[in-house]
């Protein structure tokens, strides 16, 4: 809940139009007065003395001698205006080399004047186009953007970069240079998604023309580290942060501040994992070098002052803590203003710390002071801004003002939503975002923890709302731009999403047959595609400025009589220690014309009872039920008078409470819940928005009999079970993100795994389409054998009505991280026994259908999609995503509803239940399917037959409806 002001070295590099080294000797003879220059009666001409001191200053630049440069500078700039007309080019560059040495002091004020005589004449001399003018072009930028006048600095850095292109080329140094400043400008405008493309543009090209050691290439390196520190990918940005200090001390020598930049950098890193130890020697470094070669006054030696600032207040040492927060802010007022960012980021630490020792009199002037200044000068949605204002939310918890804090948290809410749809909409990695999205958990705690110590209906207003705006973020847009490439007629979308079909078809072998490079290369290319597929959609756009439904909205469109519980896993915080607790969770009921029932549900022991109730093995019937009873209490007891006067009860789960089968919860009275009322299952609570159409689509298409290739189940295997292997207990300790280290070890897992024959799936598909036939009068499509090859299951078209897979499902469970984690569940095909071994079929096929394949069928309007296969309803489980599997996939590619399965199933009963369910839905022409398997699960829980009767039988059965 913290601004870290770290001094990350934004490399500006100056070409100057004449760009060679002299030798130091020369700049050192115009150090000299005037008269005693007179007096040796040089050689050369004024003019020429003049350009070789000119070239000296780059001498003095690469060595971090701004002192001696801008001495020489300023006597240059003399003898210039005295020698030489204003507009000669020599001059120009003097007037630009010395504002460029004010920059590196961080004497601002001095620099401005002079960029902007510079430019000016350079324009009317040179043209717009020269290369010197487009150097001036730069330099102003990078003054405007080091001052924080983004909004002046962002037409100028476009325009140098834009003209560089087309006068240098795409490689030339200096379009490198504005490549890596109109990144770095983004950076720091909290546009990290269009700055990370043109950093790496910068830092490829940078390697490919100057070498590893040029000092514009370690400033790529480094700017990119920092994005990804920015970004919270620690991983990514440690080697690129260590490669760019152990240049820089080789190459410019351990005083230059570029190598500061890198140590101070370097250090926040570790500071932020935690690593304490390692990062206080190299925070004492950067300082005490900073303080001698910039002087206690420059921009970089009191970010280095405000760092290590923040080092000891994390540490808990307040006393030292605050001298030296107190010097950065006295310094950075004095230095570059009230209003630059960095001098705001100084205020709001310091206010931090005050906070952190309960000094809220001190803290709460300086809070404001930090909010006002930043929405004026960054805009309201600039991270900084956004996390002056989440701290100081914290503040008025602290103080009881539970009042104000939902007020501004109903503010801050909008304006980070906002923020974090133009970070999904131009971020290219699938998890960055969802590590984005994660990060995005502190304000959602914040929020709910509020409602749990504060209950009013303000508060739970402003739960319910952040736990339905929040929720599955990422896979809403994945959905609406899978929706756009089936509907639209526009050349350049279609043919971003057939590139983008083939990508992910290439992805998922690559992945499956343990080609980690290939793999990468894939995933590259198949992001970029995907971040031009959202680039060129108007309709997206306007689609992010306006997704900001929430529980009003739900409420409004839930049907008469209904009842709604979204479930949220938050982390209360402890204002005392500083730090979030155990995790628990939190459930609202929403209903029509009511004020939201908000629950803090307590600590999460919920995968102890789930296991109990999911797995028979040695669990006797008596202790199922007694699980199943206590995870009704835990989950719903708050709510039970207000849901047993529902109609119906929609549940929109989060995380591991998909794997739940509510229906055959207990009741206090010993019933089902099943046989209360109708239980229906949503993704989101904001699904109730969107109401289900009648399907217009005609035909049933289904799999089944499938003919795996080499089928021979090793000795002893299960015959009967339409998974790999009977699952363990569910495994839920981590609710963080899995992203393509561990590749080769989920194939692993796979490649041993032998499908062995399901005989009664060929009688399953053959009934339910004949059942389909009889009733619909539509020709079914069926595929047997080998003919269920996965080149034709992905070229369905049109889209049917029902789409049915009696198949092996299959879910990995994920080692390390995952880049996609889609990639760890599917269903078999034909020959996917050759698959799992690397064996393509003649289309360049696994026989494996993975849920990231799965997502980009066209299933547009399709009513039903059944998976008859074991644990459909398992994937990776992501906090800001829940679980990302087959479900989500078949929604993404247009089904309207998802019929799951939570465990493996027994082969003959699941096609004695699924041709139940058949006949009963197609009774009716327009019967919901969620009433026909309410209907056949009471019948089988009913049955006086104890293999039906048990819950293990049909209670794994769920449907996930896409709307009411």
């Amino acid at each position: 809940m913290r601004v870290t002001w770290t001094a990350g070295w934004v490399g500006v590099v100056l070409a100057v139009a004449v760009c060679a080294t002299d030798a130091m000797a020369d700049g050192e003879t115009l150090v000299r007065s005037k008269t005693a220059q007179a007096e040796t009666r040089p050689a050369v001409s004024p003019r020429e003395l003049i350009d070789r001191g000119n070239r000296a200053l780059m001498g003095l630049y690469g060595a971090g001698r701004f002192a001696e440069g801008v001495a020489l500078a300023e006597r240059l700039q003399a003898l210039a205006r005295e020698h030489l007309a204003p507009d000669d080019p020599i001059a120009l560059t003097v007037m630009n080399n010395l504002a460029f040495l004010y920059y590196h002091q961080g004497r601002y004020g001095a620099a401005e004047p002079l960029y902007l005589e510079a430019l000016e004449r350079r324009r009317a001399v040179l043209g717009d186009d020269h290369p010197s003018t487009l150097v001036s072009v730069n330099n102003l930028a990078s003054l405007y953007s080091r001052q924080g006048r983004y909004g002046a600095a962002e037409p100028l850095f476009l325009e140098a970069l834009e003209r560089r292109r087309a006068v240098l080329g795409d490689d030339h140094p200096d379009t490198l240079v504005s490549v890596n400043n109109l990144a770095s400008l983004y950076e720091s405008q909290g546009r990290y998604g269009v700055a990370e493309p043109l950093f790496l543009e910068a830092l490829e090209r940078s390697r490919a023309v100057l070498g590893d050691d040029h000092p514009s290439m370690l400033v790529s390196v480094n700017n990119l580290a920092f994005l990804y520190y920015r970004q919270g990918r620690y991983g990514a940005a440690e080697p690129l942060f260590l490669e760019a200090l152990e240049r820089s001390r080789a190459v410019l020598g351990g005083d230059h501040p570029s190598t500061l930049g890198s140590v101070n950098n370097l250090a926040s890193l570790y500071e932020s994992q935690g690593r304490y130890g390692a990062a206080e020697p190299l925070y004492l470094e950067a300082l005490e070098r900073s303080r001698a070669v910039l002087g206690d006054d420059h921009p970089d030696t009191l970010g280095s002052v405000n760092n290590l600032a923040l080092l000891y207040s994390r540490q808990g040492r307040y006393g030292a803590a605050e001298l030296l927060y107190l010097e950065t802010l006295e310094r950075s007022r004095a230095v570059l203003g009230n209003d630059h960012p960095s001098t705001l980021v100084s205020v709001n630490n310091l206010a931090f710390l005050y906070q952190s020792q309960g000094r809220y009199g001190a803290a709460e002037p300086l809070y404001l002071e930090a909010l006002e200044r930043s929405r004026a000068v960054l805009r309201d949605d600039h991270p900084d801004t956004l996390t002056s204002a989440l701290n100081y939310v914290g503040l008025l918890v602290r103080t009881d003002r539970a009042a104000e804090v939902a007020a501004r948290l109903e503010r801050l809410g909008r304006r980070l939503l906002r923020w974090t749809g133009v970070q999904l909409a131009t971020t290219r990695q699938a998890a960055t975002k969802r590590l984005l999205l994660n990060r995005q958990g502190t304000f959602q705690h914040v929020a709910i923890d509020l409602a749990a110590r504060h209950r009013s209906p303000r508060t739970s207003r402003l739960a319910a709302d952040t736990m339905m705006r929040w929720k599955q973020l990422a896979g809403e847009e994945e959905s609406y731009l899978a929706r756009l490439v089936r509907r639209t007629d526009d050349s350049r979308v279609r043919t971003l999403g057939t590139a983008i079909l083939q990508l992910r078809s290439e992805l998922g072998v690559a992945y499956h047959q343990g080609h980690h490079e290939l793999a990468t290369r894939i995933l590259t290319e198949l992001e970029h595609q995907e971040a031009a597929l959202s680039g060129v959609s108007e309709g997206f756009r306007q689609w992010l400025g306006t997704r900001t439904a929430g529980s009003r909205e739900v409420e409004t469109n839930l049907p008469e009589g209904a009842a709604l519980v979204e479930f949220r896993l938050y982390r209360p915080f402890d204002y005392d220690a500083g730090t979030f607790v155990a995790p628990h969770w939190a459930a609202v009921v929403l209903r029509p014309y009511q004020a939201p029932a908000f629950a803090d549900l307590g600590p999460w022991e919920v995968p102890v009872l789930l296991n109990r109730i999911m797995i028979a093995g040695d669990t006797a019937p008596e202790q199922r039920d007694q699980a199943a009873a206590t995870l009704y209490a835990t989950l719903f007891g708050p709510f039970d008078a207000a849901l047993a006067a529902a109609e119906t009860v929609y549940l929109a789960p989060d995380g591991p409470l998909a794997l739940i089968p509510f229906d055959r919860l207990r009741l206090a009275d010993g019933r089902y819940w099943i046989e209360r009322q109708p239980l229906r299952i949503l993704h989101s609570g904001r699904a109730v928005i969107e109401a289900r159409r009648r399907s217009p689509n005609r035909g049933f298409f289904g799999v089944g009999g499938i003919a795996f290739g080499e089928d021979a189940a090793p000795a002893g295997a299960a015959r009967d079970d339409r998974g790999p292997a009977v699952p363990a207990a569910v495994d839920m300790a981590s609710l963080m993100p899995v992203s393509l280290g561990a590749l080769r070890a989920a194939r692993g897992r796979l490649s041993g795994t032998v499908f062995t024959a399901l005989d009664a799936t060929r009688d399953e598909v053959d009934l339910v389409a004949g059942l389909y036939e009889d009733r619909r009068r539509e020709q079914p499509t069926v595929l047997t054998g080998a003919a269920a090859r996965e080149t034709v299951v992905k070229a369905l078209a049109p889209p049917p009505r029902v789409a049915h897979f009696a198949t092996h499902g299959f879910t990995l469970e994920a080692e390390g991280e995952v880049a996609r984690p889609m990639l760890l569940a599917g269903l078999t095909l034909a020959g996917a026994n050759r698959g799992v071994r690397g064996v393509l079929d003649g289309d360049g096929e696994d026989g494996l259908l993975f849920a990231l394949e799965a997502a980009g069928l066209n299933l547009e309007r399709t009513e039903l999609v059944v998976m008859s296969a074991c644990d459909t309803g398992k994937g990776a489980i992501d906090y800001s995503e829940g679980v990302m599997g087959l479900a989500r996939a078949f929604r993404i590619a247009g089904a309207q509803n998802v019929l799951m399965t939570l465990w493996p199933l027994h082969d003959g009963r699941a096609r004695d239940f699924m041709v139940d369910f058949y006949g009963e839905w197609l009774k009716e022409a327009d019967r919901d399917p969620v009433e026909a398997l309410r209907a056949v699960k009471l019948d089988w829980a009913g049955s006086r037959n104890p293999r039906k009767a048990d819950p293990i039988a049909w209670a794994p059965y769920v449907i996930v409806q896409a709307g009411r």
